[in-house]
């Protein structure tokens, strides 16, 4: 096989390998990750005693499901699966006076950590966006060790 040739089979098949995660994330990673940051937030946020609790997966490279939901920490009330538009009544009031988290795809850096953003609103005095860098702390988990507020009210 002409050196050329293989290149170019070498590229398809990690395009392949890689399709629905960005930049080489594994599903796994992406999911591991996302739910550490979804989990550090509902433990900063105490619960705060939402009725519900919404998670979107409009902007992952996975589908959230129950197996999702039993890597994050309990915080004593229903989490539910929407998107935004299911459950926004106006610009960031989100229905029956719950919470809507977002979160963003994880995004690969240099040096081998991950930057994940989540957004949040439940009301026009609840919500924000937060920029989370995390490093691997072992196989397979993932640890915080910056936030950054992008902005909150």
């Amino acid at each position: 096989m002409e050196r050329g040739s293989l290149l170019l089979l070498l590229v398809a098949m990690l395009t392949v390998a890689c399709r629905d995660t960005p930049f080489g994330i594994g599903k796994e990673d992406a999911r591991r990750a996302t739910a550490t940051v979804v989990g550090d937030f509902l433990s900063r946020d105490g619960g705060l005693g939402w009725p519900e609790i919404f998670l979107s997966d409009e902007y992952l490279a996975f589908p959230l499901d129950s197996s999702f939901v039993r890597l994050l920490p309990e915080v004593g009330a229903p989490i539910e699966f929407a998107h935004r538009a299911q459950v926004e009544l106006s610009p960031d009031i989100i229905r029956d006076g719950a919470l809507l988290i977002e979160a963003s795809r994880a995004q690969p850096e240099a040096d081998g950590s991950l930057t994940l953003r989540l957004s949040f609103s439940a009301n026009s005095g609840f919500g924000g966006e937060f920029e989370y860098r995390l490093t691997r702390w072992r196989s397979p988990d993932w640890r915080v060790v910056s936030i950054t507020v992008i902005w909150t009210v």
